[in-house]
């Protein structure tokens, strides 16, 4: 018995030994990348207390980044985009680690990448517009950080003489996406030095740079070497005539504030920042503005159409063709930007492809990303392509809209790959919109092969080309609930009240109960109680708010997953109920304002099922009564107080515009 108790304590210690192994602690100095406003998360975990902690979450993710925020919040990322000082990431957590701040991320590189964003296989390299050769113990990151941090797009398969190639656009011909292998390095298992799509290992592989890399950029990829020449580009031990202005040590590879403002680029700062006791050099925007993907300062802004529903005036047969691209309807706005995984329509009229925003916005511009094409007639399809915006539509339209919805403007006279954005910025920032269309222009219409990657829109505003108001008009931006308003000279006097005070909800009858799955509008990290929210949600439309984690508070649209009630255990400062770990205490905020509309009809449909309300009813009384009663729909109550419910409409004449809402 004892030699068996003995065994089993040898096996828990030789596991607990290869399990710290595995997980080793990160080094904080040396994986710190920097502060961040925008990531995208495979995984998130709401609470934990140090860097290692997170990147122990993360062990089993394909990625290699994690990103805490708030403290304690842990997210496993695979995509990074909005970089700002490292100052604007002073929230530590329990153990004193840099964990973010209230809205930013700190983002560290948990462990070597084993995958790289891969774009497609060409038969043939393409051509390289700037060359590094590697070390003989290159990896692939390497090359890949050495052509971000050049500004390039892409990057090829490594050749045989250690040539790293980077380049901006791709060019035409047959073209391959299978699934991504990758080996790794004879010097070292634990990383990458080659990559290809199954089946095409001897095809040449294109990578993409924009969307999954980033790295601390106080340290260079290649030495600054005073005198070097032209488009030479190599690590030296050291450089004999000094360094370029801005840069410093014996490589000459490490960012000199002191020097020419560090070289940083036109319109950035370069600084000095102290995360975790250690010392880093950044280049930084002013304040108010974010470093994006192309090393430009902007005005931060988030992707109105990530994710939100596509429409189409046909449809391409949804399949996938290892040559010619993955047709499926939700790759317009799935946030995946290779040219492979594309949307695509299939008529010559009225040949539009649309988001749905789900809500008003005034839209200042759009990108386009162009799907992959193999020749260059395919290429020309989307020369001068259109956009346009509306405040409604029926989506089930299918007549001519040119001369039914406002334009937004066109894009390039010639195309270009995808990879790289085809920018429009609107011609007027006044339009309220919440659809947003693409067409082929006029001359390419009787093309009817419309076809796109991925759709990004962004609202307007005054930093952008003064509003788009004349040079001698001043602009100003009006809150108005969720949208921006640009207005092209004074401030109105507005028709509404931008702060009511309110009174504090009874927490027994606006208790809704305790879920697992929100939709929210608007996210505030820590509050103190449930009607210390009350106010963020007021210009709020909908009338839930959601608790989580004692402090999250969120206005939500929509809700389901019900848990039981001893799921949120969690209290706020107050002692309020404030969610669980996982989990959302949901409270009715106000009356509601507006209802779940679907469709309007030419006459009633057939009722299932009748209730008789008081005459003081309201329309939320009826919603309530079909929901308890398990039905789909519920109509307008007829004049006899009656509300009524059914499973499933007829056919028919159906409208769908703004829905106004009567008290």
């Amino acid at each position: 018995m004892y030699q068996t108790i003995f065994s089993y304590s040898l096996f828990l210690i030789i596991f607990a030994n290869l399990f710290s192994i595995a997980h080793a602690a990160i080094n904080l100095k040396e994986s710190y990348i920097g502060c961040y406003l925008n990531i995208s998360s495979t995984k998130t975990v709401a609470s934990v207390g140090s860097v290692n902690e997170c990147s122990l979450e993360c062990t089993d993710e394909i990625n290699n980044m994690i990103a805490l925020k708030s403290g304690k919040e842990c997210n496993c990322i695979g995509r990074l985009d909005s970089a700002v000082a490292s100052s604007q990431c002073d929230v530590l957590c329990a153990n004193r680690d840099a964990c973010g701040g209230r809205d930013s991320y700190s983002v560290y590189k948990s462990k070597p990448r084993k995958t790289h964003d891969d774009y497609a296989s060409f038969e043939t390299r393409q051509t390289d517009v700037i060359l590094m050769t590697l070390p003989n113990t290159y990896t692939f990151e390497m090359c890949a950080h050495f052509c971000f941090e050049t500004n390039c797009t892409f990057f090829q398969e490594i050749d045989t003489s250690n040539k790293c190639g980077c380049f901006q656009e791709h060019g035409t011909g047959s073209s391959y996406f299978t699934k991504l292998i990758c080996d790794t390095c004879s010097s070292d298992g634990s990383k990458v030095c080659k990559c290809y799509h199954q089946g095409h290992e001897e095809k040449i592989t294109i990578f993409a740079t924009r969307f999954q890399y980033d790295f601390q950029r106080g340290v260079s990829t290649y030495s600054h070497c005073r005198n070097r020449i032209k488009g030479n580009y190599e690590i030296t031990a050291n450089c004999p005539d000094g360094c370029d202005p801005g840069w410093r040590g014996d490589s000459c590879r490490e960012r000199d504030c002191s020097s020419d403002g560090g070289d940083c680029p036109v319109g950035m700062e370069c600084i000095e920042s102290t995360v975790n006791g250690n010392k880093y050099v950044e280049c930084v925007c002013p304040p108010g503005k974010v470093r994006n993907k192309w090393y430009q300062c902007e005005v931060f802004r988030k992707n109105l159409a990530l994710h939100k529903p596509p429409y189409y005036s046909s449809t391409y047969d949804e399949h996938d063709n290892p040559t010619m691209g993955a047709h499926y309807k939700i790759h317009l706005t799935d946030g995946n930007y290779d040219g492979y995984h594309i949307s695509h329509i299939l008529d010559a009229m009225p040949a539009w492809m649309a988001v749905d925003l789900l809500s008003l916005y005034c839209v200042g511009f759009i990108r386009a990303y162009n799907r992959i094409n193999q020749m260059t007639e395919m290429l020309k399809r989307m020369d001068k392509f259109v956009v346009r915006l509306n405040e409604t539509f029926d989506v089930s339209n299918r007549e001519d809209i040119r001369d039914k919805v406002n334009l937004c403007g066109y894009g390039p006279e010639e195309a270009i790959q995808g990879g790289n954005p085809m920018i429009v910025v609107c011609e007027n920032f006044t339009i309220f919109t919440r659809f947003v269309f693409i067409q082929p222009s006029d001359e390419r219409m009787k093309d009817h092969h419309t076809a796109l990657a991925e759709l990004e829109v962004f609202e307007a505003g005054c930093d952008l080309f003064n509003g788009r108001c004349e040079e001698v008009e001043p602009c100003r931006e009006e809150k108005k609930e969720n949208l921006t308003v640009i207005h092209c000279n004074e401030l109105p006097t507005t028709n509404y009240t931008l702060s009511v005070t309110h009174a504090a909800i009874d927490l027994k009858e606006s208790y809704i109960g305790c879920y697992r799955n929100i939709s929210s509008t608007k996210t505030v990290a820590s509050v103190g109680s449930v009607n210390e929210y009350l106010l963020e949600c007021n210009l709020e439309i909908i009338n839930m708010i959601a608790l989580k984690s004692g402090k999250e508070c969120n206005c939500i649209g929509r809700l389901d997953s019900a848990v039981a009630l001893s799921q949120c255990d969690v209290p706020c400062a107050n002692r309020d109920a404030c969610g669980g770990r996982d989990s959302y205490s949901v409270y009715k905020s106000k009356p509601r304002k507006t209802h779940d509309d679907y469709a309007s009809f030419e006459t009633r449909q057939t009722d299932v099922i009748l209730m008789t309300l008081p005459n003081t009813y309201t329309f939320e009384m009826c919603a309530h009564f079909c929901f308890e009663t398990n039905y789909t729909f519920f109509q307008k109550i007829d004049t006899l107080n009656r509300c009524s419910c059914f499973h499933e409409h007829g056919t028919g004449s159906s409208y769908f515009t703004r829905l106004i809402c009567d008290s």
